[in-house]
């Protein structure tokens, strides 16, 4: 009977130990956010493809550009710009923003992340985390960024259209109230 206690109790430590390891709550949520944050870096580059968000710059026409967005985000069209807005959920959201020339071809395109919610301090987080993701793909893709100011960072490049191009990266993210982070890829 000792023997099958000392068993239970070598099981019951062992099961903790295990538990501890692997994770248990010891991350109070971050994980949870650093997954929603990873799915929102995957809906806002799409596929990786071209400059960034499968375009490159001086090569999509605008017509190659809307394949890639649904037609029922379409929030603005003129001209020389056309802008989609996605709700991403209850308190985020991002807009794609394509500016083409006379014949057609993306010449400027933007990104823009806004988050809110559900907490001040969540929303700083989120556009913070995503931030650093921008930030890290660039400077793997692009080599070291120039600092502009405390918020933005230039990154110097060639397209994959072998025009020269320029992104700017910002952060204006307010602690305790809301995330804002903005990628613009433009020729230079």
């Amino acid at each position: 009977m000792k023997r099958k206690s000392l068993l239970s109790v070598l099981f019951i430590a062992f099961a903790t130990i295990f538990f501890i390891s692997c994770g248990g709550n010891s991350d109070n949520g971050n994980s949870k956010n650093d997954k929603k944050m990873g799915n929102f870096y995957e809906k806002l580059v799409k596929n990786g493809g071209g400059d960034f968000r499968d375009v490159t710059i001086n090569k999509t026409t605008l017509d190659e550009a809307k394949k890639n967005e649904e037609e029922s985000a379409l929030a603005e069209s003129t001209n020389q710009y056309v802008k989609y807005s996605y709700m991403i959920d209850d308190n985020n959201r991002y807009d794609v923003k394509y500016y083409f020339d006379e014949n057609g071809k993306i010449n400027l395109m933007a990104v823009d992340y806004y988050s809110w919610g559900p907490t001040g301090d969540e929303a700083f987080e989120n556009g913070t985390k995503l931030y650093d993701k921008f930030f890290k793909e660039f400077t793997d893709k692009y080599g070291e960024g120039k600092k502009f100011s405390e918020t933005e960072y230039h990154f110097f490049g060639k397209s994959e259209s072998g025009a020269d191009i320029k992104i700017l990266l910002s952060d204006t993210s307010q602690k305790g109230s809301s995330g804002t982070v903005t990628v613009n890829v433009s020729l230079r």
